[in-house]
């Protein structure tokens, strides 16, 4: 017997390893094949503004905001919510220029942790859980493309490994969520269906937790909370794409998000159904774990919808984070327990045992034949922008470099992709507002976004496949 169970520890440990390497070679062949995307590389300059001595200098002679509007020594986005750059600052340091590989990877081993520890806290196997977050929507859309969603997923999933325990910690880890990404606040709500005097516990904890954010806020702007402000400005108060791009966007976002998660659904519904035709009734009894893991499975589609009428092409899809954070944990538990109930209704340990493999099958298969499609389609998932990798961005750095024009100041409507090269290179608003005529490198794939540069006074055009080179007369460096 003995033998035996350990024989099916080894037999899990194996499966589960299997599944981290799977994961990690697709987020590394995606980097490899595209990069990393707008998002992702303003947090990666965040974390190198951390690390820089400027930073600090400014920050304690009270003219950080002046140093982040000049954007000299360092490049930072205020409405960017803190957390992955704090987490990036140690690979910065350690790995250099190679930094984001390592970062990648590290974000999902971190996912197959926090799966396994909700695993736990709901009393479910592991391999019911795993295979539900680590599937190709988590890897593709939540990493290359921006990663705070996905820290923000694995601090949730986390948090609700908590929630499930009735621990008042939730709240901390929510809050830590919400520093990763500020839509994450709206976990804060299912709290409010803990025990009582645990909710109040976690939410106090929760508070505590963001207080030092909000002074950092309150002693650099003024206003505790500035960066949250200027973050919901961002996403709300600009002006919505258009509805035909919204329908879109929302087409896509939804065959994206939710296509990863009709295999588990599908399983969930045939064994409803089998208990209902054997018993002619669902199972009554709704525990506690039942009741939280609901609560948070309903804020979070609320809040997805809430989200996507603000959505593009580009982003909506990356919403759906928290639509996994709060539909996974309570389907694995719903799988989990309908699994026990259908066992229940045969005596034979024969039909026991084949219900029980026939279930984690199906969710193990599920796993590699999403991930295996998910390779086979990898180029064609609709990110309209280009990545870090990009042909044509490689070939524009490579062109200032042999004109000459590396060691100048650069205007640009994908300034954060130059910036990521080593090439200081500025928004538009910046050439606009100020009295210098710096050299402006113009891509045409971002055109219409909103970045346009005004082309005044220009001396000379270098016309390129993808992108232009545009001198201003009396141009400086």
């Amino acid at each position: 017997m003995k033998q035996a169970q350990g024989s099916k520890k080894y037999a899990y440990a194996a499966l589960l390893l299997a599944m981290l390497a799977l994961s990690s070679a697709l987020v590394l062949h995606l980097y490899y094949q595209q990069g990393v995307y707008w998002d992702f590389i303003t947090h990666y300059l965040y974390s190198k503004a951390l690390i820089s001595s400027y930073f600090y200098k400014s920050l304690l002679s009270g003219t950080l905001p002046l140093a982040i509007q000049s954007e000299s020594h360092f490049y930072l986005e205020p409405f960017r919510a803190p957390l992955m750059s704090v987490f990036f600052v140690p690979f910065d340091l350690v790995f250099a220029q190679n930094a984001i590989p390592p970062y990648l990877i590290f974000e999902v081993i971190l996912l197959l942790l926090s799966a396994i520890y909700l695993a736990k806290g709901m009393n479910a196997n592991p391999l019911i859980v795993v295979p539900m977050l680590m599937v190709p929507y988590t890897m593709i859309y939540l990493t290359v493309l921006n990663g705070t969603e996905m820290l923000s997923l694995i601090l949730a999933i986390f948090a609700i490994g908590l929630a499930v325990r009735g621990k008042w910690q939730s709240g901390i880890l929510i809050a830590l969520a919400a520093m990763a990404k500020y839509s994450s606040l709206v976990f804060v709500l299912p709290i409010l269906f803990m025990p009582k005097g645990t909710r109040w516990n976690a939410l106090a904890a929760g508070f505590f937790t963001t207080l030092p954010w909000l002074a950092v806020n309150y002693f650099i702007f003024g206003n505790p909370l500035f960066s949250y402000i200027d973050a919901i400005g961002q996403v709300f108060v600009a002006p919505p794409p258009s509805p035909t791009s919204v329908h879109a966007a929302l087409l896509i976002s939804m065959s994206e998000v939710f296509y990863n998660l009709i295999p588990f659904m599908l399983l969930a519904v045939l064994l409803a159904a089998l208990v209902y035709a054997k018993r002619r009734r669902l199972p009554r009894s709704v525990d506690y774990k039942y009741k939280i893991t609901a609560a948070f499975c309903v804020v979070s589609l609320l809040a997805w919808f809430a989200f996507a009428v603000h959505g593009s092409v580009n982003t909506l899809p990356r919403w759906g984070y928290i639509v996994y954070a709060g539909t996974v944990p309570f389907l694995a538990l719903l799988i989990y327990g309908l699994m026990h109930e259908a066992r229940k209704l045969y005596k034979s340990p024969l039909a026991r045992n084949a219900i029980m493999y026939a279930s984690y099958s199906f969710i193990i298969l599920a796993f590699f034949a999403l991930t295996f499609f998910a390779y086979a389609q990898m180029g064609s998932h609709p990110f309209e922008v280009m990545g870090s990798r990009s042909p044509v961005l490689l070939n524009a750095v490579q062109q200032v470099h042999s004109l000459g024009l590396a060691d100048c100041n650069f205007i640009s409507n994908a300034w954060p992709y130059l910036r990521l090269y080593g090439i200081d290179a500025h928004n538009p608003y910046y050439y606009n507002s100020t009295m210098y005529r710096y050299p402006i490198l113009v891509f045409s794939s971002f055109i219409g976004t909103g970045n346009s540069v005004a082309e005044l006074n220009i001396s000379k055009t270098y016309d390129y496949s993808g992108f232009e080179i545009l001198i201003p007369e009396n141009s400086t460096c």
